[in-house]
């Protein structure tokens, strides 16, 4: 989360952005090296599979990229936008785009994830509007840093910041 120019902006962090693209360089590797080697060997059945497999690891790749653009909270244009502006015609999701007195509260919620005999937490910041819908707008690992982001937007905002426990 970054204040600029009387703006709030929130990006994809670099752990996620990292983590995003590990699907991107094998991909890459098999689409461009392996397929292609394997066709030249005569190896047409393996090759296709590779170039199916890679172009599959290039495209989960780039729509987890792709998939949470920037949102930015802007008090002097009174909106708030996914992407690089808010398109007024377009009022219809406010997960995405909204006015900012359309937001009630500011919502921090807790999950337990468990993988592999590991257990962990993750916590979401949510908009939450008076019909009681809601639209995240960033995910994290750590309680003090998404609490500490949370009071910075509610503050900004002059909204209440509700935690469920």
């Amino acid at each position: 989360m970054v204040e600029t120019q009387g703006r709030i902006v929130i990006k994809h962090s670099v752990t996620a952005t990292i983590l995003y693209s590990m699907f991107l360089l094998p991909g890459l590797g098999i689409f461009f090296i392996v397929s292609p080697t394997l066709f030249l060997e005569g190896e047409s059945g393996g090759g296709s599979a590779m170039a199916i497999l890679g172009a599959l690891f290039i495209g989960v790749s780039l729509l987890m990229l792709s998939s949470k653009k920037h949102m930015t909270f802007d008090k002097a244009l009174g909106t708030y936008f996914c992407g690089k502006s808010y398109d007024g015609a377009k009022r219809d999701d406010l997960s995405r785009q909204g006015r900012l007195s359309d937001i009630y509260a500011l919502q921090i919620i807790s999950e337990s994830i468990r993988s592999n005999n590991r257990s962990s937490r993750s916590y979401e910041l949510n908009l939450v509007f008076r019909d009681g819908e809601r639209a995240n707008v960033m995910d994290h690992g750590s309680e003090l840093e998404i609490e500490a982001s949370a009071k910075q937007l509610a503050a900004y905002l002059d909204r209440p910041l509700w935690k469920a426990t």
